[in-house]
């Protein structure tokens, strides 16, 4: 146990487990459904309604019916309407993107795919609109849970730096084997208790 080295990997997974501990990643799972719902609706009203979009669908369906009679060397890839991974917003005055795979940017780390579908490229939504107020309220929460999770790396990274081995670590930090990979050698037990709360527990010195 004391020579198992505390390597850079090990290192990270003992933060992502720390993150996955402290609700971190179920809470930016559970954003993310959010705003794929709230996207999907923009995309709705900016479309005019699910009744157009039905019609857009069945109007497509005709075209690619026409379009496979023609010649395979005559066709393009072109669609005649709009089809995107996202929708850019004018925000009762803010320029905002709403992604239909519920991305808060355009790129994020372990992101889903984006997803694709039909949407005008541009919409406005004004400031009584009650889907702003939406935005906004995920804009906080977004921001709220990237600062947990930078405070929580940043202190589990100082916690890890102060040692070097597994032993030393558990020795400073005893509830860390909690969040240990799963490949990590076996815990040792806590370190003894004070001599003082010991003497107490058994009734020592007699009187």
């Amino acid at each position: 146990m004391s020579q198992v080295i505390l390597t850079k990997d090990f290192k990270e997974q003992i933060i992502r487990n720390a993150l996955t501990k402290a609700g971190i990643a179920q809470r930016k799972s559970a954003l993310r459904a959010a705003r794929v719902v709230w996207a999907e609706r923009v995309r709705i009203a900016a479309i005019g309604g699910q009744d157009v979009e039905n019609a857009v669908k069945a109007g497509l369906k005709k075209i690619e019916a026409l379009a496979n009679k023609f010649p395979e060397a005559l066709r393009a890839n072109d669609m005649p309407i709009n089809i995107d991974t996202d929708i850019k917003l004018n925000l009762a005055g803010s320029r905002v993107y709403a992604y239909f795979n519920g991305n808060y940017t355009s790129y994020e780390r372990n992101s889903p795919k984006h997803v694709s579908k039909i949407t005008p490229k541009e919409f406005t939504l004004l400031a009584d609109d009650p889907l702003v107020t939406e935005f906004y309220s995920f804009d906080a929460l977004y921001k709220q849970i990237s600062d947990e999770e930078d405070t929580i790396r940043q202190n589990v990274i100082a916690a890890l730096d102060k040692v070097r081995t597994l032993k030393r670590l558990l020795e400073i930090w005893p509830e860390a084997k909690e969040l240990l990979p799963e490949s990590a050698p076996k815990a040792p037990l806590p370190p003894a208790i004070r001599r003082e709360a010991l003497n107490e527990m058994i009734g020592l010195p007699s009187d």
